[in-house]
């Protein structure tokens, strides 16, 4: 049974946003908040009244694209830059849908981050964070889904101050997900490329950088055509449909990652006759400073509520209130 696929019918779009957080008093405030389309930011007046005063101080921010999602040749950036003693929470209203290209579409140069794509036009989306003294920056966005044909590349840059003998440095915690696509319309892995590269900087030393590529190639580096391309990374990513990454660095992420090891630590590991429905992972990174958690699932919503239970120690941090707006 033929399925139709829907384009937008509009062209590619170069989009920016910048957002700059300052604290005033015991407030925050926007000292900059501008977007171009297919972008778009928001920001509502957050409820801390009642909550500890670690949870001051908060602002959700949340990054939309019109229409629910970015078509082939997209490239959108943002830059944040969160001062000193700020928390910035940083959210989406659904996951980020990945169109594909239109056939007729071509790039001139058909190179796209150092890789020849045949002329494809790549979807890209660049961000770049600063994140000053004693503040905390919070990324908890729903997951990326690219649809089948799809072509898509994102770099995320998070520097963070270093800390002294009389401050902190800047804290940043980072959700990084991404589906199989529309599994209800038959689409299982069938994008062609996917790429997500995280980068974190505390001071001037590199401390983390995170890649991870899926495209139609199989072990040999060939490109797998036909009927074999669009089971390849089904084949090798099942039985799973959604991976999830979140990396923790800085004093505010210290509760949430301990109260993750603690709980990796009492997990037993036995062989099994399948494969368990949900696994995840935690590692330390840079002598204790950071830390890393891995999720993969055979469903989406599955790793939502894992991640919703698992990253509840922000509430401490930035408030009930703006935690429940995250996983929902």
């Amino acid at each position: 049974m033929s399925t139709l696929l829907v384009i937008p019918s509009r062209k590619a779009i170069y989009g920016k946003g910048r957002a700059e957080l300052n604290v005033c008093g015991d407030n925050v405030h926007f000292a900059e908040l501008s977007y171009t389309y297919p972008l778009k930011l928001l920001s509502p007046r957050p409820t801390t009244a009642g909550e500890n005063e670690a949870a001051q101080r908060v602002a959700i921010l949340y990054s939309l694209t019109y229409g629910g999602g970015l078509i082939g040749g997209d490239r959108v950036e943002l830059s944040l830059d969160v001062k000193a003693q700020a928390k910035m929470v940083l959210l989406t209203q659904g996951s980020t849908k990945i169109f594909p290209s239109r056939p007729s579409q071509r790039l001139s140069s058909g190179t796209v981050e150092g890789g020849n794509l045949g002329g494809v036009q790549h979807t890209l989306q660049r961000m770049s964070a600063r994140v000053a003294s004693s503040a905390f920056l919070v990324l908890l966005p729903d997951p990326v889904t690219p649809f089948q044909g799809a072509s898509y590349s994102q770099t995320q840059v998070f520097r963070l101050a270093a800390p002294t003998d009389s401050t902190a440095g800047g804290s940043l915690l980072l959700l990084d997900w991404f589906t199989s696509g529309r599994i209800a319309r038959g689409e299982e892995w069938q994008f062609d490329r996917y790429r997500s590269v995280n980068e974190v900087w505390i001071g001037e030393k590199q401390v983390a950088c995170d890649v991870l590529l899926l495209d139609q190639r199989d072990e040999s580096g060939t490109q797998v055509q036909g009927q074999a391309a669009r089971r390849h990374l089904q084949v090798s990513l099942a039985p799973y449909h959604c991976y999830a990454t979140v990396i923790m660095f800085g004093e505010a992420t210290y509760g949430v990652s301990e109260t993750l090891r603690a709980r990796y630590d009492s997990l037993t590991q036995m062989q099994r006759k399948s494969p368990e429905s949900l696994i995840w992972s935690f590692s330390p990174l840079e002598n204790g400073q950071g830390s890393i958690v891995r999720v993969a699932a055979t469903e989406t919503e599955s790793v939502r509520s894992w991640l919703r239970d698992a990253l509840r120690g922000l509430e401490a941090q930035i408030g009930v209130d703006t935690y429940s707006k995250a996983f929902v």
